[in-house]
């Protein structure tokens, strides 16, 4: 008997720490999180670039044991500072492969004696690029009775270039400040689509089509135009500020759909279209399959 007793703690104890590990941490975003849609990037080591904050979750007043749950992809994350039944501040950062990743939370709050769920979320898909960090944030409205006084909640969504150190720079000669300059007079741009095969356009001149590597001059500014039928075109300026900058420069954009026009995503396979045909069909085939052989054999004699 104490021995049974003995086990069924352990086995309790097991499970409880099961319980309370729930959800991934930021450190494993990278390897267990995966974009819906994928861009094909040289690897290289790159910071943290996803970071989101969400304000004003709980306090030691009216909105004690208020709390949040994210989650990336259908994935629930962890945040990466310590959280009580007051933290009012969740923070997240973490690095995940460039791509297109569906972001939604869920805040859980007392409206009076039983729990509320609110959920917030982004307006898109949010693109997170390798060469640029995204930042969401939100702060959670609510009335002195820590009531959400909006149902409807949205991340702020925005990017920010990395802040790399380099070497000093010696000053300029007039009023600007001056900046490092890459070597070299031309850059590689990337550009990447949703949906793929669209065409990119520099300056007035097709250079290709989606997903697509070129080089252009880095010395001056570009104007890059994305099109592709029935979608809504895009127009970009490609700054010469940015490109004397940068080593690479990357485009992830998602073209949306014109008014009344259903994009098709997944083409039937040829397999599929046989195996859908109707009885009828099959029966008529074999019947024209019949008659040649039919034929060949008169022929024959």
């Amino acid at each position: 008997m104490l021995k049974i007793y003995v086990v069924s703690m352990f086995m309790l104890l097991w499970l409880l720490g099961c319980g309370a590990n729930k959800g991934l941490v930021s450190d494993e975003a990278a390897s267990k999180i995966k974009p819906l849609k994928t861009v094909e990037l040289p690897q290289s080591v790159t910071p943290d670039n996803f970071v989101l904050k969400i304000r004003n979750i709980a306090d030691f007043a009216s909105s004690y044991k208020n709390r949040f749950e994210l989650y990336i992809n259908g994935e629930l994350v962890r945040p990466d500072n310590e959280i009580d039944n007051a933290t009012s501040n969740y923070i997240y950062e973490m690095k995940l492969q460039p791509g297109y990743y569906e972001v939604k939370g869920f805040y859980y709050w007392y409206g009076g004696w039983k729990e509320e769920r609110t959920t917030i979320r982004s307006k898109d898909l949010v693109s997170v690029y390798p060469d640029r960090r995204t930042l969401l944030n939100i702060e959670i409205p609510k009335d002195w009775r820590g009531v959400v006084t909006d149902k409807d909640l949205f991340f702020t969504v925005s990017h920010e270039p990395f802040v790399t150190e380099g070497p000093p720079v010696a000053e300029a000669s007039d009023s600007r400040q001056a900046v490092p300059v890459k070597n070299g007079k031309k850059i590689e741009l990337q550009v990447n689509t949703d949906p793929n095969s669209c065409d990119v356009i520099v300056d007035d001149k097709l250079v290709g089509q989606t997903p697509l590597r070129v080089w252009i001059d880095r010395e001056s500014s570009h104007v890059l135009q994305i099109k592709r039928e029935n979608y809504r075109s895009i127009l970009r300026l490609l700054d010469y500020e940015e490109l004397i900058r940068s080593e690479k420069l990357f485009i992830l954009e998602r073209l949306e759909p014109l008014p009344g026009f259903v994009p098709v995503n997944i083409a039937k396979p040829a397999a599929a279209d046989s195996a859908a045909a109707s009885p009828d069909s099959a029966a008529a085939a074999q019947t024209l399959e019949n008659a040649a052989q039919d034929t060949l054999s008169a022929s024959g004699q």
